[in-house]
């Protein structure tokens, strides 16, 4: 029998992240051969879940910071393995301080902290820096989420490839029937609002797209992150403008798969991404997406959707135009998006990542 330490964030307003450490926590409890789980997390007992503050198996220990390290210390030297789920600050003394019996995996999601650190409070770009300078060589696995991320650590980390098991997200949404009830003119962005997710050149491209197209609608769905404080301000001045801005913060899951089965298009602008849920979340319910054409954005979708330059506001906006005119065009996305998806399925991701948690254990 297994005992697991979890080192891992959850939100009650989730992202993709705190969704799949929420979805795997629930895979561990079920599990017969996990014993039992000791959660470690940053945050407060009021954002994980009340059938896992109840649940026997799990054991917690919540607000985690550099004071509490002794004592995660203690916890991960009295586990089977210990999986940490981002790379975070507390994360390093774990990885140089932890005895050598103990498994431990690492979840790298991306390291475009360390790339572009500009994007990112100067604690995360630190602990990027101080991780692949000190702790690279410290997990005994590494796991990632694309082939490009693992592509990522191989070329800039040095980190030997046989050691970087990837594991795909799934999308929570199940895939319908293709839709064909296509004309709103509204197009839809999702995700954290950062500076690398594009927002500020689709504000500009959409401009464009509403000259061309002038029942053009664009609407905005994400908490604020990081260094938002000028695209914030950007978003409520085209919201003022009463031009078709709307800004409809963080939703819930239900209100989320309305958007995604009434708009005409996801647009995912980002100019790095460890994988991109949106699309896939998107192309679950028939979406049509147009999406970057860079880091991993290209292996979620396929050919799927539809690409652009992120850089280029021209490129952005042509294609959404051309995608909003084309009602052919945005059926057969539709299509092909449902077919795309199905290859990305929850419970089977899960299995996987579980599968080499306990092929690790073995060995």
């Amino acid at each position: 029998m297994v005992h697991l330490t979890l080192i891992a964030t959850f939100l009650r307003q989730r992202g993709g992240i705190e969704r799949e450490n929420e979805m795997l926590l629930n895979k561990l409890i079920n599990d017969d051969e996990i014993e039992k789980i000791t959660l470690i997390s940053p945050v407060g007992f009021d954002q994980i879940k009340d059938e896992y503050l109840k649940n026997k198996k799990v054991e917690f220990l919540v607000k985690l910071n550099f004071r509490k390290i002794p004592t995660v210390i203690e916890i991960v030297n009295n586990s089977d393995i210990c999986l940490i789920t981002n790379v975070r600050p507390t994360a390093i003394p774990v990885h140089l301080f932890k005895s050598k019996r103990v498994k431990t995996v690492q979840v790298v999601h991306d390291i475009i902290p360390w790339l572009y650190p500009r994007f990112f409070p100067f604690i995360s770009g630190l602990t990027y820096r101080t991780f692949k300078l000190l702790i690279k060589n410290k997990p005994d696995l590494y796991i990632v989420h694309s082939e490009h991320t693992k592509s990522d650590l191989v070329r800039y980390w040095g980190i030997d490839p046989k050691k970087i098991v990837k594991v795909c997200y799934g999308s929570f949404v199940k895939p319908v029937l293709p839709r064909e009830n296509f004309g709103s003119k509204k197009i839809l962005f999702v995700s954290t609002i950062e500076p690398r997710k594009g927002i500020d050149k689709l504000l500009d491209a959409f401009l464009i797209v509403k000259k061309e197209i002038p029942k053009a609608q664009l609407i905005i769905v994400g908490k604020v992150g990081w260094k938002a404080k000028h695209i914030f301000e950007k978003i409520h001045k085209f919201v003022d403008l009463k031009i078709g801005v709307d800004y409809l913060g963080y939703i819930s899951d239900e209100d989320l798969m309305k958007l995604y089965s009434e708009v005409d298009v996801l647009v995912y602008p980002s100019v790095y991404e460890g994988f991109g849920v949106p699309p896939l979340e998107a192309m679950a319910c028939g979406c049509p997406v147009a999406v970057s054409n860079v880091s991993s954005i290209p292996e979620v979708v396929g050919d799927a959707g539809v690409y652009f330059n992120p850089l280029d506001v021209n490129d952005i906006a042509g294609t959404l135009i051309r995608i909003l005119k084309d009602d052919e065009l945005k059926i057969e996305m539709s299509k092909r998006g449902i077919e795309r998806a199905k290859m990305f399925n929850w419970d089977k991701c899960l299995d996987e990542f579980i599968s080499v948690l306990k092929s690790l254990i073995k060995n």
